[in-house]
This record gives structure tokens, C-alpha cells and sequence, in this order.
């Protein structure tokens, strides 16, 4: 029996000691997967073969070769006895494809337990730790320390607020991954989305310049608008995290040829050619991570958010520097209102 692979045939089990196969043996070997037919000895193809090679063919492909030699001067599959082999080869193959199944679904198992397994200690380690960090950050912001000792105490607190956003990104992350994110659709101000998200953004950026422009035809759409808030309040964050101070992170809502649009842009390092799809994997981060240390979980969390929404994210590199995340709501989740019927 020999194995099908990309590389060509490959013995995995024989009747007796492994045969020596000749160089038109392989060749007859790799030939028969790769096209689906017999070849070797008592074929059309190959002939010089002592061998006779046939394809166990299955509704997964071609899993394996069946190898079969008759004594010397004597066909491999005597014309008597070639039925009952037809029959014999098609139960083969049967018997590989179950077996490979099973494996496949084996192999699915461990991995779905592993993610579980993960999930679980994820969602157990944030919220254990949830509740000191809780206390920890309330004392930190009650202290009004002065001299050396401020300088301190604003260390705790800026430091207890990040790790603060990191429990929440693990816990965003975990509900993504449970397909436990429920969207909740209500038509949906992408102006008040916009707001919102500028809002909520850390102290630390108060000193950061950002553009927004509005294009005020840009229609209400079906969307879950806490997602929607989370989604751009990471792509501001993750913009301004990248890019120098003294550039201004630009947000623009607009109205696209497939739909809504909602850009942030900076002036960053850009994205990594080719990185346009990897940048939102988990833990994918920036070439200067080091330095703004960040988690790695935002963009993977702007992607389960959308997702969820059935809305789409992508990723590109600015020509004159850095990159732009665009967020394209679809056509079909406009809503069309009156603002003359809203009280």
C-alpha cells in the first residue's frame, strides 16, 4: 500500500518486506493518484513495470495506492480473478476513506477541546482578576499624593487602566471566539457612532490632534451600535497608539459606492506588505509594539465585532505614510428615515 501525496507515492504498508522498487515503479506509482487510473504492469501506461498500480479512489480523492505483483511471467490480477479484485480494491478504498474520517474528526475534537480548554481559562483569569484591579485603580485615582510620590501614584494608574483595557480586550475576545456576540440591530446614527468613540477615548490622547468630516449624506444603518462604538473606538486607539504625536489621526464617515464607509487614517510606520489580511489576527502586532505595548487583541476584536455584524473591515497602506482601516457597511443595511417623523 502506498500513501498519494503531492510529493508522489510512498510505501506505508507491505504485505512482506519492503519491495525494491525500480525507478519505472515509482514513476508508475506517482503516475496512477495523479491521474486517477491503473498504470504498471497489465496497463496501458508504463508497461515496463513489474508492477501493477491501482488508485483507491474515494469521494475525498485519491487516498492511497494498492501496489500488486504476480509471480514472474504472470499478470499481477489473473483475467479470472478480476472482478472479484474490482471488488476487493473498491472495499479498500472504503475502508481508507472511513479511516481517514475518523481521523479528520479526531483531530477536529482535540482542537475544539483545546479552544475550549483556552476559553475557559481566559474567562476565568480575567474575571479573577477583574476584582483586585477593580480596587487597585479606585484607590490609585483616590490618592492625591504630591512630589516624588506623584509621579508614582500616576504610574499605578496609568498602568492598573491599561491592564484594565487588556481584561476587557481578553474578555471581548473569549465572547467573539463562544460565538456568544448576539448583535442587537436598531438603526443607527453613525454620526453619534463617530461621537461616541471620541469620547471614550483614554486621557493619555488629550493631547492628540484628530480630524473627523462627516459627509452629511451618509444615511442611518441597521447596526448594533455598542459594537459598532467598540469596533472604532479600537481603530482610533490602534491609530493613535502608531502614529507620532505631533500627526493628526484623521476619521472620516462617508458614503462609499457599496455603502457606508467609515475611515481612520494616520500617519504611522503603515502596515507591513502583505500583512493587510494577517494585521487582524490575534496578537499581530506593529513594528513599534515595543514601544506602545500594545496587546495584539484590538484589531482581532474590530474584526469579531463586524463580523458579527455582517459588515466588513480592511487594512491598506497610505501612499505619502501610514495606514487607513476602513470599516464598508453594506448597501443593504441602510435604513431610510424621515428626520422630519423623529421627535
Amino acid at each position: 500500500m502506498l500513501h498519494a501525496s503531492k510529493e508522489g507515492a510512498r510505501i506505508t504498508a507491505s504485505g512482506q518486506a519492503e519491495p525494491n522498487l525500480t525507478s519505472v515503479d515509482h514513476a508508475a506509482a506517482s503516475w496512477a493518484p495523479e491521474h486517477g487510473e491503473p498504470a504498471g504492469n497489465g496497463t496501458d501506461t508504463l508497461t515496463a513495470s513489474a508492477w501493477q498500480f491501482r488508485p483507491l479512489k474515494t469521494s475525498l480523492g485519491v487516498l492511497a495506492v494498492l501496489g500488486l505483483r504476480g509471480p514472474p511471467g504472470r499478470a499481477p490480477i489473473p483475467a479470472e480473478r478480476a472482478a472479484l479484485a474490482e471488488s476487493l480494491i473498491d472495499q479498500a478504498a472504503l475502508a481508507h476513506e472511513r479511516l481517514k474520517l475518523e481521523l479528520d474528526m479526531r483531530e477536529v475534537e482535540v482542537v475544539r477541546q483545546r479552544d475550549t480548554l483556552r476559553a475557559t481559562l481566559l474567562a476565568s483569569l480575567s474575571h479573577d482578576l477583574r476584582t483586585p484591579l477593580t480596587a487597585v485603580t479606585a484607590a490609585a485615582e483616590a490618592m492625591r499624593p504630591s512630589g516624588e510620590d506623584a509621579d508614582l501614584v500616576e504610574t499605578v494608574r496609568t498602568e492598573a487602566r491599561r491592564l484594565g483595557r487588556f481584561l476587557s480586550d481578553l474578555l471581548d475576545l473569549t465572547r467573539i471566539e463562544e460565538g456568544a456576540v448576539t448583535p442587537d440591530f436598531a438603526a443607527t446614527d453613525l454620526t453619534d457612532v463617530v461621537s461616541s468613540a471620541l469620547a471614550d477615548l483614554p486621557r493619555s490622547y488629550a493631547h492628540r490632534e484628530i480630524e473627523t468630516t462627516i459627509d452629511p449624506n451618509v444615511p442611518f444603518v441597521r447596526a448594533d451600535a455598542v459594537l459598532l462604538h467598540h469596533a472604532l473606538l479600537n481603530l482610533i486607539d490602534n491609530a493613535l497608539k502608531y502614529s507620532p504625536d505631533e500627526t493628526p489621526v484623521r476619521v472620516i464617515a462617508r458614503m462609499g459606492r457599496r455603502g457606508p464607509v467609515i475611515d481612520v487614517l494616520d500617519r504611522g510606520p503603515g502596515i507591513p506588505i502583505g500583512a493587510e489580511l494577517r494585521i487582524f489576527d490575534r496578537f499581530a502586532r506593529g513594528e513599534t509594539s515595543e514601544r506602545t505595548g500594545g496587546s495584539g487583541l484590538g484589531l482581532a476584536i474590530v474584526k469579531g465585532f463586524v463580523d458579527a455584524m455582517g459588515f466588513g473591515v480592511e487594512a491598506s497602506r497610505r501612499q505619502r505614510g501610514g495606514s487607513r482601516f476602513s470599516i464598508r457597511i453594506p448597501k443593504d443595511a441602510v435604513v431610510n428615515i424621515d428626520l422630519e417623523d423623529i421627535v
